[in-house]
């Protein structure tokens, strides 16, 4: 979601946008997120990698819990 979104709906305080304090999950993608081409390069939940992709294995790698 972006700030706009969470505007009207009266939560930009919390989500919206990257700052610190903010709630945010991110997906770092390799090319446009609507291409079938790109891929999932890392991802983050509540500050914490949670997957990589590894080019060397070229396959997902999920962190443990």
């Amino acid at each position: 979601m972006t700030i706009h979104p969470a505007r009207i709906i009266g939560c930009a305080d919390r989500i919206g946008s990257l700052a610190a304090g903010k709630d945010a999950d991110l997906v770092i993608w390799s090319g446009d997120p609507l291409d079938v081409m790109s891929r999932a390069e890392r991802a983050y939940v509540d500050g914490r990698e949670i997957y990589r992709y590894d080019y060397d294995r070229r396959e997902g790698v999920f962190a443990s819990s």
